[in-house]
């Protein structure tokens, strides 16, 4: 009878150790998966921050050269010859400039939504000082600033 617990008694044992040698296995393998999705998730998230801030950067430069560009024609535009021919170049340039932030827009919501907050803040602060030069640029249609104003030149410095 000895001789058939222990036998008993080393299968059981066997059993139990391959339970808990599975139960270690299946841990340790679900831990590296785990770590490793979240490590490719990091990079794919770095990834898509770099894109956002490449095409925001991109369509800012654009749309600043855009109102700068803006605001000089409308300084030409003051010496046309007709009062009719003049009022038509303001209303035309009064469009463009209205509509000029736009293809900034959808790029400066995907950087304030991928982060980080330090980098959606610097974004937020451009997009604002874009307002203000736009803001400027409307004045200068309508006559109530300077082309070389502070407003328009000091919205265009950004922190």
């Amino acid at each position: 009878m000895t001789d058939g617990w222990g036998t008993v008694t080393a299968s059981v044992v066997t059993i139990i150790g391959t339970i808990v040698v599975g139960v270690l296995a299946y841990r340790a393998g679900r831990a590296q998966v785990s770590d490793q999705a979240r490590v490719e998730h990091g990079q794919w998230l770095r990834g898509q921050r770099q894109d956002a801030y490449v095409t925001f950067l991109t369509a800012w430069d654009q749309v600043v050269k855009s109102l700068k560009d803006e605001v000089k024609a409308i300084g030409e535009s003051q010496h046309a010859t007709s009062t009719t021919e003049r009022e038509r170049l303001m209303e035309a340039a009064g469009e463009r400039v209205l509509y000029a932030p736009a293809p900034v827009r959808g790029p400066a919501e995907q950087v304030l939504l991928l982060g980080p907050d330090n980098v959606a803040d610097a974004a937020g602060r451009m997009v604002d000082r874009l307002d203000g030069m736009q803001t400027a640029a409307l004045n200068r249609i309508l006559g109530a600033s300077e082309p070389t104003s502070t407003a328009f030149h000091g919205a265009q410095q950004v922190d």
